[in-house]
């Protein structure tokens, strides 16, 4: 097995309980004191974006709509046969039911795993284009509480792009690599892993009430 502990703490985190985010960056410029915010959900933009999670891998888009109901209430629909490495698969594409400006396009392997989806948006553009792409791999299975297995993808890239080159591919401005070392499901999260603690020097802004907030505690 791969090692990927990591060699010292990361730059920044994030907690969220499913109410509060809590962030802290853990650089330090030019002498300044380490800095971080209290957030809620709308000040801290969780929902603005996709954010790269496990969770959001194969379950749920911009932390609120399940990929489940996205399917079942497209208004459209297409579905065709593809060879992704000479293997055999299948391409679904459908339209995002609350924003008719993005589609997802699925790729899908003979066991029903998924290998790749591509947000396709029309952001001010004539015509719509892959803005993002994630890449699915290494899938394990996963055993319940219940008894009952799933397979989960422990390698996951995340590739964003900034338009079309005029030979048509896609220009890449940034790629992200998420490998997964241990999961659980249903599980019981203990109330500490919340827990954020900031040094005592620490600038914290406090923004539940809005984007100003009440300012630094």
């Amino acid at each position: 097995n791969e090692d990927v502990t990591p060699k010292r703490e990361a730059d920044s985190s994030q907690y969220y309980d499913g109410q509060v985010l809590l962030s802290l960056s853990r650089v330090r410029l030019a002498g300044r004191p380490m800095s971080g915010s209290i957030d809620s959900l709308k000040t801290g933009e969780w929902n603005d974006g996709d954010i790269l999670t496990p969770f959001s891998f194969l379950y749920e888009f911009q932390g609120r709509n399940g990929y489940s109901d996205i399917v079942g209430k497209s208004p459209t629909y297409a579905c065709e046969a593809v060879t992704i490495d000479k293997q055999p698969a299948t391409r679904v594409t459908i339209t995002v039911p609350f924003d008719p400006s993005s589609q997802f396009a699925m790729v899908f392997d003979q066991n029903h795993r998924l290998l790749s989806r591509q947000w396709i948006r029309s952001i001010e553009e004539p015509k719509a284009r892959v803005i993002e792409e994630r890449l699915f791999s290494d899938y394990r299975k996963v055993k319940l509480a219940g008894g009952e297995t799933i397979e989960f993808p422990y390698l996951v890239t995340n590739n964003r792009f900034a338009g079309v080159a005029p030979d048509g591919h896609n220009i890449q401005w940034e790629s992200e690599t998420s490998r997964v070392r241990d999961i659980q499901f249903n599980g019981q999260v203990p109330v500490d892993t919340f827990k954020l603690w900031f040094a005592p020097d620490s600038k914290v802004r406090e923004r539940i009430g809005g984007v100003h907030g009440k300012g630094f505690m």
